[in-house]
Order: structure tokens, then C-alpha cells, then sequence
């Protein structure tokens, strides 16, 4: 009889044993501590300070404080920051976020394509290159070198970047830049520029 019991308990304590195994059911039930590899296709999981899409082979380590993904297809930032298809990404308590790279990030009307090392907080957004760049719709550039926008200014700093369009207050373009400082308005609309020509370009 003794024997029967001991064969029961231990049936029924197998599902609870591989159930704490398998990451993705550690994913759910652990609320602060989480390292390995995602098995299976995981939509809208909940994460430190995001929710993600995450593929099967995915590496993730989570921690009460911040979330480091080797891959992402789909993010969104409790801060409502979103990124599509990013590499070796990190996403913090705060909901700021850095990534080795992403084929698109929008963040509070700043919008990204094939970014590489950027960076978003609460002052700044900084990126090594850019393929290209909107503010609002109504600035628009593309082939950025070292970017940055501080949030509180409103000021863009480039080290190169080429057919920067301003449309307000009135349609302005910069063919090529080098080291440049853009100040815009809430609206979008340009209210300082120093500008590095290279060679002999100018603007039209």
C-alpha cells in the first residue's frame, strides 16, 4: 500500500518539476528572475518595463530591474516608445532602452529606420548611424552619422547627414552637413541652425 502512494505522489510531482523547468512557464510564474532561452514563438510577453514578441531561440535575461533580449521582433516601452526587429536588446525599469540594432524605432514623434546603437531615456536619444530620420513629418533626413536629440532643447546634433528637409516655417533644404545643431519648436518647425558645409556644398 505504502509502495502504491509513494508511485502516486511521484506521478503527480513530474508536471510540477518540468513545469518549473521549461522557461517559458518560469517566464510567467517568476515575476523578477528569468535566464535562457525562449522555446516557442512568445506574443506579448510581459517583460521589465515592456511587452515583447519574442522568436523561438531567443536568449533573455530578466531581472527585477531591466530586460537584455538577443533578439526582438515587436517591443513596446511602458513609456510608449515601439522597435521592430532589434538585436542584442536592452529595456530598462524606467522603460528606456538601448539596441545594438533595429530595422525601425518610434519614439515620441522621432521616427527611426535601420538604426545602429541607439539609445533612448528620458533626456536624450543617440544613435552611432541612422538610415533615416523624421521629426513630426516635418523634418525628414536620412544617412545620419552620430545622432542625437535632446527632448527638453529640441536640439538635433549631427556629425553627417544628407538631404536634411525642414517643411516649416518655410521649406528648407541641406544637401550634406557635417558637424550640425538643429533647435526645433514643438511644432516641428526650425528655429536655429549652425551648420558645417563640407566641400562646397550649401543649402537650396
Amino acid at each position: 500500500m505504502k509502495r502504491e502512494v509513494l508511485i502516486i505522489f511521484l506521478l503527480l510531482l513530474v508536471p510540477i518539476v518540468y513545469s518549473l523547468n521549461d522557461p517559458q512557464e518560469r517566464l510567467d510564474l517568476d515575476e523578477d528572475l528569468f535566464e535562457g532561452e525562449i522555446n516557442d514563438d512568445q506574443e506579448g510577453l510581459e517583460l521589465t518595463g515592456a511587452t515583447a514578441d519574442l522568436s523561438a531561440g531567443t536568449t533573455v535575461d530578466k531581472t527585477q530591474e531591466r530586460t537584455i533580449m538577443s533578439e526582438v521582433e515587436h517591443l513596446d516601452t511602458e513609456t510608449d516608445t515601439s522597435l521592430d526587429n532589434g538585436v542584442d536588446v536592452t529595456v530598462h525599469k524606467d522603460g528606456s532602452l538601448e539596441a545594438a540594432s533595429a530595422e525601425s524605432i518610434s519614439a515620441e514623434e522621432n521616427e527611426f529606420s535601420d538604426v545602429v546603437d541607439i539609445s533612448i531615456d528620458d533626456e536624450l536619444i543617440t544613435a552611432s548611424s541612422v538610415s533615416s530620420y523624421s521629426y513630426q513629418s516635418s523634418f525628414t533626413t536620412k544617412l545620419l552619422e552620430d545622432f542625437s536629440y535632446n527632448k527638453k532643447e529640441r536640439k538635433i546634433t549631427v556629425n553627417k547627414g544628407f538631404s536634411l528637409h525642414f517643411e516649416k516655417p518655410y521649406p528648407i533644404t541641406f544637401d550634406v552637413v557635417g558637424p550640425s545643431i538643429f533647435i526645433v519648436d514643438n511644432n516641428g518647425s526650425l528655429l536655429y541652425w549652425d551648420v558645417n558645409f563640407p566641400d562646397d556644398h550649401s543649402y537650396t
